[in-house]
């Protein structure tokens, strides 16, 4: 298996090729490879408590600012809002028990605010009277039908226009045909109990996500043959080997990846600039190898095929979310 996985990640698409072409003892099986690398990615998610996908709100008083805790007013804080991957329980927790969350709170429940981008964050602005009275009407309406709500800001240049879906309770929309309450406490709840734990969002992804990933193959492999095909070489058999093999080498390089983003003297942003670049070139130089084309049929056909893949995967990934987050939004 080390012989494989050295050719594997040094000489792109020689393995496949040989493997395709009979020498079966040489090299280890396509699925034996995918196979463990997918119990060692996975394994390792698991052990860690590593969760995909998890939110960091900071809310802090302004640098400015020199009142006292209880004399704080929603218009003295500054918020900050990231969406971090990759992180394990125990940094989550780490970082929440830096958070204030009685400022995060009073985020959701101050509704005469406005907010705004200022210094790299958001800042809260109260909303003048005058124009809190004209909101009001639309806020106490008992059934909201299809309609369309304009909100204009101080100086009426900007005007957005809401579209809210048919519902029969205000200020609510529909996720998954079930209904969030985006101004009471049920949303504000759920949003910070992701915020705490997101083990239950993350749950959805970690059920999936293997599955998914193992149907892709089979697409891959029609999907390249629509691309390359024919000479010999380009089976359907010959797809799916190297589609195997190439599997394994993003699994392997998002485990490696997970693991050297656990040292705190490198940063994750260059580990995913170096991956990425690799699987850059490695991607066309294995199709390359692999079906014997030349270079601008390979580039092509290597760069359409990775584009349709990663626009499936985020469209599966975004259906994903919103099950996920049903754990915490959906209004009782």
């Amino acid at each position: 298996m080390w012989q494989t996985w050295f050719a594997l990640l040094f000489r792109p698409g020689r393995v496949a090729r040989e493997y395709a072409n009979g020498k079966r003892t040489k090299w280890s099986s396509p699925v034996r490879i995918y196979l463990a690398m997918s119990l060692l990615l996975f394994g390792y998610l698991a052990i860690t408590q590593t969760q995909i996908v998890s939110l960091d709100m900071n809310v802090r008083p302004k640098d400015s600012i020199e009142k006292s805790a209880d004399d704080i007013a929603l218009e003295d804080l500054k918020m900050t809002l990231a969406m971090t991957m990759f992180e394990t329980k125990a940094q989550i927790d780490k970082r929440n028990s830096e958070r204030n969350f009685e400022y995060i709170q009073m985020v959701f429940d101050n509704e005469d605010h406005s907010m705004k981008f200022s210094n790299g964050g958001l800042v809260f602005e109260r909303i003048g009277a005058e124009k809190s009275a004209k909101s009001t009407p639309t806020a106490n309406r008992e059934n909201v039908d299809s309609e369309t709500v304009q909100t204009s800001r101080e100086n009426d240049e900007f005007i957005e226009d809401v579209t809210v879906t048919e519902i029969n309770r205000p200020n609510r929309i529909i996720l998954n045909n079930q209904e969030v309450d985006l101004t009471g406490n049920s949303f504000r709840d759920g949003v910070i109990q992701f915020m705490r734990d997101p083990s239950d969002f993350n749950e959805t992804f970690s059920k999936y996500i293997p599955r998914i990933m193992f149907v892709m193959m089979p697409f891959i492999m029609f999907l390249g043959a629509l691309f390359i095909r024919g000479r010999g070489n380009a089976f359907l058999y010959d797809h799916l080997v190297h589609t195997a093999y190439i599997h394994a080498v993003i699994f392997f390089l998002l485990l490696m990846g997970l693991i050297l983003g656990r040292l705190p003297f490198l940063a994750g942003g260059l580990i995913f600039l170096i991956f990425t670049t690799y699987l850059f070139f490695y991607l066309p130089l294995s199709l390359k190898h692999m079906f014997k084309r030349g270079p601008i049929k390979t580039v092509w056909a290597t760069y359409s095929i990775a584009g349709i893949y990663l626009t499936v995967m985020i469209s599966i990934l975004i259906f994903l979310s919103a099950m996920g987050m049903q754990n915490y939004l959906i209004a009782e």
